[in-house]
């Protein structure tokens, strides 16, 4: 139900890049490409359950949720719906947060629903946050970890760019999460305040230093 002009991206960007739209092209949605790899791949649904098997073993996880988490049962329910079209099965298990970190923390879980706080508006300390040597879900990249740590102490934004340009690849070759929802932020204000229309002040909270009321005549 977003509107059609959303940026979409599978990887983790500047700020700039973001709003200039300097990133891939997101992955398509493309079951039946889906379907061919796992066929591919000796995935086959030989018993005509609606789940694939290889070797004996079903195509099946269990994805773990925080059960208070605003629209995290919803976005979980959607991503099982779409599985279950190429045969896949996800289970759905929810926790409450510190049963949920428990798990986080030793790894004990095959799949994960979280939500990102604060990596688009400061992306090369929440970006090392989450992909660096301390990766709350053990993601660990050597060169995405020094890169990150450069990305940190930037402070040239051509540069920053640069940097960003090769964690971009590796992010895309690794996929070490998958975006689910893009952030969108909504602001509702009177037609008499100008100045949103430009593409860098996207709250009113932020930048109300740079907008200006004009006077209704």
């Amino acid at each position: 139900n977003y509107p059609d002009d959303v940026p979409i991206k599978d990887t983790i960007t500047t700020i700039r890049q973001f709003l200039q739209g300097v990133y891939p092209d997101p992955l398509p949605h493309d079951p039946d490409q889906v379907r061919e790899i796992l066929e591919k791949h000796g995935w086959h649904d030989t018993d005509d359950n609606g789940i694939r098997e290889r070797g004996g073993k079903e195509f099946r996880f269990k994805a773990l949720i925080y059960s208070a988490l605003p629209g995290a049962k919803e976005s979980s329910i959607h991503v099982l719906n779409q599985l279950s079209r190429i045969g896949v099965r996800m289970e759905i298990q929810a926790l409450e947060v510190t049963l949920l970190k428990q798990h986080i923390k030793t790894g004990d879980f095959e799949a994960l629903f979280f939500l990102i706080h604060g990596s688009l508006t400061q992306p090369n300390f929440g970006d090392a946050r989450l992909f660096g040597k301390e990766s709350p879900f053990g993601y660990k990249n050597p060169e995405m970890i020094r890169l990150l740590d450069m990305a940190i102490l930037e402070m040239d934004p051509d540069k920053l760019e640069s940097i960003y340009e090769k964690i971009m690849s590796i992010f895309i070759e690794d996929m070490p999460i998958t975006l689910l929802l893009p952030q969108v932020y909504t602001s509702i204000v009177h037609r008499r305040i100008k100045g949103l229309s430009n593409q860098y002040r996207i709250d009113t909270a932020w930048d109300i230093e740079h907008l200006w009321i004009e006077e209704e005549r």
